[in-house]
C-alpha cells in the first residue's frame, strides 16, 4: 500500500471527475488506482495496493501529471451541486480519504 503522506488532502470534483494533484497522486495513490463509493453521507476515496486488486484507473490529464478519475457514476444523484476544491480527510479506521455529502463539505479555496 502507499505511504499515505496527510492526513487530509486537496481534491477536486468538476463535471464528474475527481481530480488530484501529481503530489497528492503520487504520496497517496502511487499504484494509479483507486476505488470510490458513497457510503452513508460520506464520499470516501481507498487506495488500492495493485491494480490487480480491481478499481478505477487513474489517468495523467496534463503535462504536468495531475490526475483524474471518472467518478460521475458515483456522485450522479448530487449533479453539479458536488463541483469544488474539497479538503478530504482522512479515516484511519475506514483506510480512506472521505468529505461529508450531506452538507457539511470541505469547499476550499486553492
Amino acid at each position: 500500500m502507499a505511504t499515505l503522506a496527510l492526513d487530509s488532502v486537496p481534491m477536486q470534483i468538476r463535471a464528474g471527475y475527481l481530480h488530484l494533484s501529481a503530489e497528492v497522486a503520487e504520496a497517496n495513490f502511487a499504484s494509479g488506482v483507486l476505488i470510490v463509493q458513497a457510503n452513508n453521507g460520506r464520499l470516501e476515496v481507498f487506495p488500492v495496493a495493485s491494480a490487480a486488486n480491481g478499481g478505477l484507473i487513474v489517468k495523467v490529464r496534463d503535462a504536468r501529471q495531475n490526475r483524474s478519475v471518472l467518478i460521475d457514476e458515483v456522485i450522479r444523484d448530487y449533479g453539479t451541486a458536488l463541483d469544488g476544491d474539497y479538503l478530504f480527510e482522512w479515516s484511519g479506521d475506514r483506510g480512506c480519504f472521505w468529505i461529508d455529502l450531506n452538507g457539511g463539505l470541505y469547499d476550499i479555496e486553492v
